[in-house]
């Protein structure tokens, strides 16, 4: 397995699994908690024997991207595993304890329209990035 980013050869060796946080069409989410109590969360992508998947790099690529922005989950390390029988990529990332449909529901109004005006930025910079909005906007 070949490893970038700021994480230790040994990462998702030392880590367990606490639960899955959601699945897709590309891969799998899953809690892992470290020997340290350190949480995050693992995204692992499908990678095709021929490559990568453009989907895969495209989100590879906007987490790298947004490193240090605000309102962002941010983006730990990257593993990749070449094993051409089961070829795939962990992105690994902070783990959030909740989720916008939690955050609506649990918020103050006011709390919510005070940091609205930066989560739209946030938002509005992260389709910039993906190529699904003009900056001419």
């Amino acid at each position: 397995m070949i490893a970038c980013s700021f994480i230790d050869d040994d990462f998702l060796a030392a880590s367990r699994i606490v639960k899955q946080l959601g699945s897709g069409v590309h891969g799998s989410v899953f809690l892992v908690e470290r020997s340290n109590g350190e949480q995050y969360a693992v995204k692992y992508a499908k990678a095709i024997v021929s490559g990568l998947n453009q989907n895969v790099l495209s989100d590879i690529d906007t987490a790298v991207r947004f490193r240090g922005s605000p309102h962002i989950i941010q983006l730990v390390g990257i593993r990749y595993d070449s094993s051409p029988v089961h070829p795939n990529i962990a992105m690994i990332m902070e783990a959030m304890d909740s989720n916008l449909k939690d955050f609506s529901s649990t918020t103050a109004p006011e709390t919510r329209l005070r940091l609205a005006p930066e989560l739209l930025t946030s938002l509005l910079r992260a389709l910039s990035l993906r190529g699904k909005l003009s900056r001419s906007l």
